[in-house]
């Protein structure tokens, strides 16, 4: 119906773009509602229309900031209690999850709660009150001799090629990849 303004879980799964995205969106969503599930005994979609109600009468954005927060909190330890179903058919628990998927999940929970909850609050306000984890940045580093050679020998006979390529010439391995026979002169 056009006049009904709010959208569906799976309407706003699919306006997310790309197929990566829409499972990236899916696979948040469901954290959020085993989290909320876990903590309150309730749907995200029941906690983020509740929390929309409060916010009409009084406000108060702290509510939506706490929860984003808790749900921070509660990504970043281990759930062996709660079993999701991998795309092979198999029941793993919830695992701790990076800085970096942290984000991507608060980001996606986050465009949840302002589409479908309806909800409008400051950008900035949001980043002062949603103490997101900080990015670890590794320093990168060249392999050792004996690194290649330990991923040389455990690879196959055509991955060996590609890293010997990569190794002697410092290509990147886009670059590899695009090369074909007919490059070669032997």
């Amino acid at each position: 119906d056009y006049l009904d303004g709010r959208i569906t879980k799976e309407e706003f799964i699919k306006t997310r773009g790309t197929e990566a995205a829409q499972d990236g969106a899916k696979y948040a969503l469901n954290l959020f509602g085993y989290f909320t599930n876990q903590q309150y005994q309730k749907t995200g979609q029941e906690v983020v229309l509740d929390i929309e109600k409060e916010i009409e009468k009084d406000g108060k954005y702290d509510r939506l900031f706490r929860l984003t927060n808790q749900f921070i909190e509660w990504l970043k330890v281990d759930h062996l209690d709660i079993l999701v179903h991998t795309s092979n058919n198999q029941k793993v628990p919830i695992r701790k999850h990076s800085s970096s998927s942290i984000h991507v999940a608060v980001s996606h929970v986050r465009a949840y709660y302002e589409e479908f909850g309806q909800i409008d609050f400051p950008d900035r306000k949001f980043r002062r009150m949603v103490k997101l984890p900080k990015k670890i940045k590794f320093e990168p580093y060249a392999l050792t001799k004996d690194e290649i050679k330990q991923m040389c020998n455990r690879s196959s006979t055509h991955r060996k090629v590609l890293y010997m390529i990569l190794k002697d010439t410092g290509l990147r391995i886009s670059e590899a990849l695009l090369i074909k026979k007919r490059d070669f002169i032997l």
